[in-house]
């Protein structure tokens, strides 16, 4: 018989391994809930505060990007901050030195379409002023030069939102007759003052009474025109 051939055997056809493409999805930012803060910063002459603000702003996304965040008071856009996060990454959006005027703000920080808020209410400056007349009261009297001295008697207020301390001062014709330092009222206190008053003659004298009289209470213009009022003290001629 005829031997049967024997056929080479074919190799196995190997399959190349197709490792799958990952999907990269844009930088996607957020802002991290609950991360948003503010701090009132110093008061300024106008009665604002010079605030700071902060929130975490993510990128969720596997590629990196720029990201611009915006803040807003009550609707409208008062600074912005730009960003670089990394794929996965985040940072600290910070917002310095931020000027708001006394009264209600809701604070807003967006991000794209996301956002975060916050209430702040920045009280009022303190208004420091004299409340009601002055009663004198003469408590010496010199015969030989026939000059008196009297205890003039009175009451600072303070109708505003902050704490004051101050001097008050009595004065005539611009020169200081007497001070009181170390005084102190918190909002919507008050506190009684005596001024001494010496060497005054006879006859009509009209003095004024300074609530603050080196300035150092941070107060609205307007509430300003308060800090000065009139005392007008009689003394009569010896003998009567």
């Amino acid at each position: 018989p005829t031997p049967t051939k024997q056929l080479p055997t074919a190799a196995p056809t190997q399959v190349p391994t197709i490792t799958p493409v990952p999907t990269l999805v844009p930088a996607i930012f957020y802002l991290k809930e609950g991360s948003m803060s503010y701090k009132e910063g110093q008061l300024n002459s106008d009665g604002g505060v010079a605030s700071a603000m902060t929130a975490v702003v993510c990128n969720k996304g596997s590629l990196a990007g720029d990201v611009l965040v915006g803040l807003y008071d009550n609707r409208v856009k008062v600074g912005d901050v730009s960003l670089g996060l990394s794929a996965g990454s985040s940072d600290v959006a910070n917002f310095n030195d931020v000027v708001l005027p006394p009264g209600s703000h809701d604070l807003e920080l967006r991000v794209d379409s996301v956002s975060e808020k916050l209430s702040v209410y920045v009280p009022k400056p303190a208004d420091v002023h004299f409340e009601g007349g002055f009663v004198s009261e003469e408590v010496a009297f010199n015969e030989g030069s026939g000059l008196a001295g009297y205890v003039v008697k009175g009451r600072v207020e303070n109708s505003g939102e902050r704490s004051a301390d101050f001097v008050a001062a009595i004065t005539l014709d611009g020169v200081v007759l007497d001070g009181v330092s170390g005084l102190s009222v918190g909002p919507g206190g008050g506190v009684e003052i005596a001024f001494n008053v010496g060497g005054l003659a006879s006859g009509t004298h009209g003095l004024k009474a300074v609530t603050d009289y080196h300035g150092e209470v941070v107060e609205l213009e307007e509430n300003r025109l308060n800090n000065l009022k009139d005392v007008v003290v009689v003394v009569p001629e010896p003998g009567k």
